[in-house]
């Protein structure tokens, strides 16, 4: 007689852990990496939201009237569009490729971008109230300007292949020659701008307080417009500060591969992109667009929008009088 013995097999499963980031600018330590991306993706993300937010209140209030609101729309653009190009790609430390090119071109090209829009913003203030110069009559040229020139400092890098890895993102190369030709000479020069313009014009206004009634009124309107936009420079030179910091320390270090100090580049990670999102802050917070935030301006506004949308009746002729049906 012969015995049959049931035998079950037990599979085992089989745990596979989740791939570790590429992570050589911090070797043997990929949590490194690792928040700084989650850095990099928190603060770009907010940017794109926060200055997809200031556009919409401008548009849907009709702000775009005025020239100093269409200033803002093209920097929140600019800015959007800069903190999409920080999240193209998300290793710290990456290999050349077209990818990695693309975005170091995109990424040249926005900070220029959003820079300029800065400046535009401050000299057109300062001329305004130094000078008595308007320089909004040009607005047409300088919205030009500022859209078409960084084409030339995104292109110049291709010459001599210098896109690549740059510790946070894809940018120029760590070489200091091309760095400080391509973009930080502009950088430091626009806050040493910046700087010498807010003083003056601070000292200006200081001394205008004493004036007829007549000219008080043009000064209070142009005051408005100061207040309005003076936060925004004073905004893109905090932003700039950590980065700049940041590239000093890559130039010394010489090594484009682990010469990066976790610090300095986590707050680069977190400041670059989110410019964006701290301009949106500074705009709902400016008291002019606080006081538009409630339920009784939005249904104004979506009633005016509705009065402004045109209406297609039909008509119709009956009998010999032409009277309408």
């Amino acid at each position: 007689m012969l015995k049959m013995e049931n035998s079950t097999t037990i599979a085992t499963p089989i745990i596979t852990e989740p791939p570790e980031v590429d992570c050589q600018a911090f070797e043997g330590e990929p949590w490194k990496c690792d928040t700084i991306i989650r850095a990099k993706r928190a603060a770009g993300c907010l940017s794109v939201i926060g200055c997809l937010f200031t556009i919409f209140l401008i548009v849907f209030f009709k702000k775009y009237k005025e020239t100093s609101q269409r200033l803002i729309i093209n920097l929140s653009v600019a800015a959007a569009l800069l903190a999409s190009g920080t999240l193209i790609d998300d290793f710290v430390y990456k290999e050349v490729n077209t990818l990695c090119k693309v975005q170091g071109a995109l990424l040249t090209f926005f900070v220029w971008n959003c820079c300029l829009w800065i400046m535009t913003n401050v000299l057109s203030l300062y001329f305004k109230l130094v000078f008595h110069r308007n320089m909004y009559k040009y607005e047409k040229c300088l919205t030009a300007f500022c859209w078409a020139f960084p084409v030339v400092p995104m292109l110049a890098p291709f010459i001599s292949d210098m896109y690549g890895p740059a510790g946070v993102w894809c940018w120029i190369k760590n070489d200091w020659r091309w760095r400080l030709a391509d973009w930080y000479f502009l950088r430091v020069s626009s806050l040493v701008v910046f700087i010498y313009v807010m003083i003056h014009m601070t000292t200006v206004m200081y001394r205008m307080r004493d004036t007829t009634a007549a000219s008080t009124r043009a000064q209070n309107t142009l005051n408005k417009d100061i207040k309005t936009l003076r936060v925004y420079p004073i905004v893109y030179f905090l932003v700039n500060l950590f980065p700049i910091v940041n590239r000093i320390q890559n130039a010394i270090s010489g090594n484009e591969q682990t010469g990066y100090v976790f610090t300095l580049l986590l707050l680069q990670a977190m400041m670059d992109p989110s410019f964006g999102a701290i301009i949106a802050v500074v705009y709902v917070l400016d008291s002019r667009t606080r006081k538009k935030l409630t339920i009784k301006h939005f249904r104004e506004a979506a009633h005016k929008w509705k009065q402004a949308a045109p209406r297609i009746q039909e008509y119709s002729l009956s009998g010999t009088n032409g009277t309408a049906a």
